[in-house]
């Protein structure tokens, strides 16, 4: 930043509310990602499976704190475990 506030002038262009929307842009990125799950899961991905430094969905989960997101993912391994179930008889 130029001390003159030469080049600032962008900072009067941007809606200064922008901060308010954080809550509705969190509940859209978790959208996006519950789907990318379940599309992962629907074609057969592993909910156990491990990244590259060893932890699985659910410790990541931990890690971040989201235990909402946790109990989400266990109704979700249980509808697929329950799907499969359903056609194995």
């Amino acid at each position: 930043c130029d001390p003159s506030g030469e080049g600032d002038e962008y900072c009067y262009d941007r809606d200064t509310s922008h901060g308010y929307r954080r809550n509705e842009q969190q509940e859209v990125h978790e959208d996006s990602v519950k789907r990318a799950v379940v599309a992962l899961i629907s074609f057969g991905a592993s909910l156990q499976q491990a990244d590259e430094s060893g932890r699985s969905s659910w410790d990541v989960l931990e890690e971040k704190r989201r235990p909402d997101l946790q109990i989400w993912l266990r109704e979700l391994a249980g509808c697929q475990e329950d799907a499969g179930t359903e056609e194995e008889e």
